[in-house]
């Protein structure tokens, strides 16, 4: 459902206004780039739109992050990937999750009389990364003594949001 949402509402809209119902789903860096595209879109452009039909999803990859956006480096050695593994099992708040999506999606054009032309549908594949909040600090400041898996609980205002979409 979050796909075909966020893909008919940033593909459909025609100003920043209608495109800012998305800021609840879509993390603000992310917004503010389909904010620049809409604004780059040729005025020829804004008389087209998609439809979303039928779509699969794979989930790709569930990560631990210490701080929400965090990109793990990727060329860590081996003794050095197990030590902070364990640490961001213990001390993390954070998820992120990597959907790999392919969509079945038919384009339009709106005529001027406001009916839909459609012209073509098309399978389109791409991956989109969510994130969330999922655990709080019960100490934000513990001392030593404290097991950081017992310093956290459960978010129970977690919501997730769409934080970036590549091809």
């Amino acid at each position: 459902l979050a796909y075909k949402v966020i893909r008919q509402v940033s593909s459909n809209c025609k100003t920043s206004e209608e495109l800012g119902h998305l800021q609840s789903f879509v993390g603000k860096e992310l917004l503010e780039v389909l904010n620049q595209n809409l604004k780059e879109q040729a005025a020829t452009d804004k008389n087209m739109g998609l439809e979303v039909h039928d779509i699969v999803g794979e989930v790709l990859q569930i990560k631990c992050v210490l701080h929400p956006g965090e990109e793990s480096p990727v060329d860590l050695p081996i003794a050095e990937k197990r030590e902070k593994g364990l640490k961001l099992l213990q001390e993390s708040q954070w998820l992120q999750i990597k959907v790999r999506f392919v969509a079945y999606e038919r384009d339009f054009v709106v005529e001027e009389d406001g009916t839909r032309r459609f012209t073509g549908m098309e399978l389109r594949p791409s991956t989109w990364k969510f994130e969330g909040k999922v655990w709080e600090l019960i100490n934000p400041n513990p001392d030593e003594t404290v097991d950081p898996r017992e310093n956290r609980k459960r978010n129970p205002d977690l919501t997730w949001k769409l934080i970036g979409i590549s091809a």
